[in-house]
C-alpha cells in the first residue's frame, strides 16, 4: 500500500511540474497542451496567452513550483 501512495505521489509530482515548467516558459505554449495535461481549469487561452494575463500565469507557475518543492522537502526530508 505505500508503494502504492508513493507511486500516486511521484504521479502527481512529475505531472505538476511538468505544468509549472511550461506556464513559467511559455503561457501560450502551455494553453496549446491537451487538455488533460494542462489542468488549466477555467483559464482560457484567449485570455491568459499574452500580456497580463500571460504575466499572471507564470506567477502562477511560480507559486505551484514553490509549493510542489516544499511539498517534496517535507516529504522526504523534513523532521519526523
Amino acid at each position: 500500500m505505500k508503494l502504492l501512495l508513493l507511486l500516486a505521489f511521484l504521479l502527481m509530482v512529475i505531472e505538476v511540474l511538468f505544468n509549472t515548467i511550461w506556464m513559467i516558459a511559455s503561457p501560450k505554449r502551455w494553453f496549446a497542451l491537451p487538455p488533460w495535461v494542462r489542468l488549466s481549469g477555467g483559464l482560457t487561452a484567449s485570455r491568459f496567452s499574452k500580456g497580463g494575463g500571460a504575466l499572471q500565469v507564470r506567477i502562477l507557475g511560480v507559486i505551484l513550483l514553490a509549493l510542489m518543492s516544499y511539498l517534496i522537502y517535507g516529504a522526504f526530508w523534513g523532521t519526523r
